[in-house]
């Protein structure tokens, strides 16, 4: 596991490289309100990756029971029946796509754009898969490498753009960054089929795995909850107070989504590992990783209010002067992502253990006052700040009942003996 970690760290480290420079490019290409429509546009995407339904986390799971049994064929089964069905639902959301450019009003504005971006990542969606297999195949820092192929090429072409001096329009952009995001998904799916021993003939017979899709549909509704959460922040800022405010909005969150991404990629190291403990019956091994995962949380907190203190200069310095944000704003996303982080170390607990259905209720409860609140807090005179404030009030429930409920399971190990 240390392997994985160091490896994804790594990989995290030059990910964020090529985004802490790839902003100046795109603000030296395009105005501060075109940059506020491209950002909002491309982080709506992720919209996308909801309708797997939670299946992909389901996946990864019996990917990971699989390795403690030694048997590689139900997870096989499982995946191809997935994948399968993905390219079912694609084709649903192609068809859905249409009608949605027509009323999403910043769809119906840059229709161009959306037409490219979506329909291209609706087709590759089904892809996205092989990263749930690679993760519960215990190979993070391999699947974090092939997905960094994404954003590796997309730098290239932009810093290539702009080192020549060319012309590009925000469609042509998104071409650019559709091709990019096809050819790390596909090198993906490729060695997750290499890895499964699985033949291209293989998915014609594949039968989809309905009852697996039960618990599927619970992380689902987690899926959804946390993209309504933390995912709809550009789109609401630009909706209720606009572009340029969207382009400061983005670079502030930027900063500490990429801390929480590591966070994240933490998690994503110790979730197999925490399933395959279980199989095993290994609990005290489960109780040190639990620990290890708070310990962190809170040496990331320090360090996420601490950046907080810098961040004016740090934008100044990243963007060219040409954005400025204040350290009070920062600290609200300090103290979201903060939040997050414990949250997130007791919920890994309970995913693996598959007890989710009260993280549900919290998360889904949580989700439906997000909109609301925002608006208020808006119309108030919060600015930027709105969103991660919002989100932190929303998310306290979820941290103070996963830890709870994440202690109670691994003290009570006689349930699992």
């Amino acid at each position: 596991m240390i392997k994985n970690i160091f490896g994804t760290f790594f990989i995290r480290c030059v990910l964020i490289c090529l985004t802490f420079f790839s902003v100046p490019l795109l603000l030296k290409l395009f105005s501060q309100e075109q940059y506020g429509v491209w950002v909002t546009l491309t982080s709506l995407l992720s919209w996308i990756t909801l309708f797997n339904f939670g299946i992909g986390y389901s996946l990864q799971n019996s990917v990971s029971r699989s390795i403690s049994q030694n048997n590689f064929n139900s997870a096989k089964q499982e995946f191809l029946g997935y994948l399968k069905l993905l390219s079912i639902i694609s084709i649903g959301l192609l068809i859905a796509l249409i009608p949605t450019i027509y009323i999403v009003t910043i769809f119906r504005n840059h229709y161009k754009i959306t037409l490219i971006l979506f329909t291209t990542m609706i087709i590759i969606f089904p892809m996205s898969l092989g990263i749930n297999v690679l993760q519960g195949l215990r190979k993070n820092a391999l699947q974090s490498f092939l997905s960094a192929f994404n954003n590796t090429l997309f730098f290239i072409f932009l810093s290539s753009i702009v080192y020549f001096e060319l012309q590009i329009s925000l469609e042509n952009l998104s071409f650019l960054f559709v091709s990019c995001a096809f050819i790390s998904y596909a090198l993906i799916l490729r060695v997750s089929f290499r890895f499964l021993k699985i033949e291209h003939t293989d998915i014609i017979n594949a039968k989809i795995p309905w009852n697996s899709c039960r618990v599927g549909l619970k992380f689902f509704s987690l899926q959804m909850s946390s993209l309504i959460l933390y995912g709809l922040g550009n789109y609401l800022v630009y909706s209720f107070i606009g572009s340029s405010e969207t382009a400061r909005f983005d670079i502030l969150n930027r900063i500490f989504t990429t801390g929480i991404g590591f966070f994240g990629l933490l998690v994503s190291n110790f979730w197999p590992e925490i399933v395959y403990n279980l199989s095993e019956k290994n609990f005290g091994e489960i109780k040190k990783l639990y620990i290890y995962l708070l310990v962190n949380s809170v040496v990331f907190t320090i360090c996420a209010f601490t950046i907080a203190q810098f961040s004016d200069i740090i934008v100044s310095f990243w963007t060219g002067n040409r954005i400025s944000i204040s350290p009070h704003e920062a600290s609200y996303f300090a103290l979201l992502v903060s939040i997050q982080s414990f949250a997130y170390s007791g919920a890994v607990i309970l995913n693996a253990y598959e007890h989710i259905n009260s993280q549900i209720v919290l998360s889904l409860t949580s989700a439906m006052f997000l909109v609301p609140l925002s608006i208020l807090f808006i119309r108030h005179g919060f600015g930027v700040s709105t969103i991660p404030f919002v989100a932190s009030l929303l998310t306290l429930p979820a941290l103070i009942y996963c830890n709870i409920k994440a202690y109670s399971l691994i003290s009570n190990e006689r349930c699992y003996a």
